[in-house]
């Protein structure tokens, strides 16, 4: 049984010796002189009236650029509008020659640009119809994440040039099979999914389903090499996100196979009571997380959230090995 002791007291400050230190030690004029060599980004939001423009950065050089007499001309607003589509196969199988169709893809696009505010994102209709407003720039990422279908790849285009108005169909295509068994998920295969995650960007593919063995079939895109194989629960289930970084090779034209071996997942039950420093029950709701250090027979990191009765109890289900508690009055 676990009984965590509250402490009611939290003290915020700073040492006032510690700042005159700071100020004694600090050398304003040499640090304006690096200041003026660097360069800054000005953010511009146009005000509600004026409907044409979008918020926008600039990135001013101030080793050429007069501080004093700083001209920017906001870029106009694109509209970029089209159809996302892509090549879906079942029954689900690594050989590209099993009979599939071209098909309407719903997904969600997002325009983004590295040090800057200009941006946007939106989600397809369900026959993949989309239109987006945007600052015209010339070096965007776009990003295109299936929703459904999810045996499609996703898709990163780095340097993307929108500077004019245009309609694109975006074709997702086949891309390459991921897939596999999972050993340790057959007992849990509705608790958990995968995913594949685009290493360099952080994109983040489609949810995927286990299918009813524990094997599962994901399709990343043919132009991208290192990815992260997440498999991951749902909510408050106690199966651990695991992360299982691999390369593809672009010689490499059939995909990876990855047979992996996660361990045993076998819960235990956990309960407690809330108490305050003076050993009264904790009566007001709080919110009681734990998060692993260490798991004995099984690989990965789990976070298990939780919250107490009226009475200080609470109760939850972990996995054996070495954990951290912490909890958050309401406030």
């Amino acid at each position: 049984m676990f009984r965590l002791l509250l402490p009611m007291a939290i003290l915020i400050g700073c040492s006032a010796e510690k700042g005159m230190d700071f100020a004694e030690e600090y050398d304003f004029e040499s640090d304006t002189e690096e200041f003026l060599t660097q360069q800054i980004h000005i953010d511009v939001y146009p005000s509600d009236g004026i409907d044409d423009l979008l918020p926008q950065t600039f990135t001013i050089d101030t080793a050429i650029q007069n501080l004093q007499n700083i001209a920017l001309e906001m870029n106009p607003t694109i509209d970029f509008s089209g159809q996302v589509e892509g090549f879906s196969i079942y029954p689900h199988n690594s050989d590209v020659s099993v009979p599939g169709e071209v098909v309407q893809v719903e997904a969600h696009l997002e325009l983004s640009k590295a040090n800057s505010i200009a941006s946007a994102s939106v989600n397809t209709d369900e026959n993949g119809k989309f239109q987006i407003l945007a600052p015209a720039e010339v070096d965007y990422a776009l990003t295109v994440t299936p929703i459904y279908p999810s045996d499609i790849p996703f898709e990163v285009n780095e340097q993307f040039d929108l500077s004019e108005s245009q309609d694109l169909n975006i074709d997702l295509g086949f891309g390459q099979p991921i897939y596999g068994n999972i050993k340790g998920l057959e007992n849990h295969i509705d608790q958990a999914y995968v995913q594949l995650i685009d290493t360099l960007t952080g994109l983040k593919g489609p949810h995927s389903a286990l299918e009813d063995d524990a094997s599962f079939l994901l399709r990343a895109p043919t132009d991208r090499t290192d990815f992260i194989l997440r498999i991951q629960g749902y909510d408050n289930e106690t199966i651990p996100t695991i992360n299982v970084p691999f390369r593809i090779e672009p010689e490499e034209d059939l995909g990876r196979v990855l047979e992996l071996d996660i361990g045993q997942i076998e819960p235990v039950f956990v309960q407690g009571d809330l108490l305050q420093p003076d050993g009264s029950i904790f009566r007001e709701r709080a919110d009681i997380i734990f998060r692993s250090t260490e798991l004995f027979d099984v690989q990965g990191e789990l976070t298990i959230k939780t919250n107490n009765d009226a009475q200080g109890n609470f109760s939850t289900q972990l996995l054996p090995g070495r954990w951290r508690a912490e909890f958050i009055p309401a406030y």
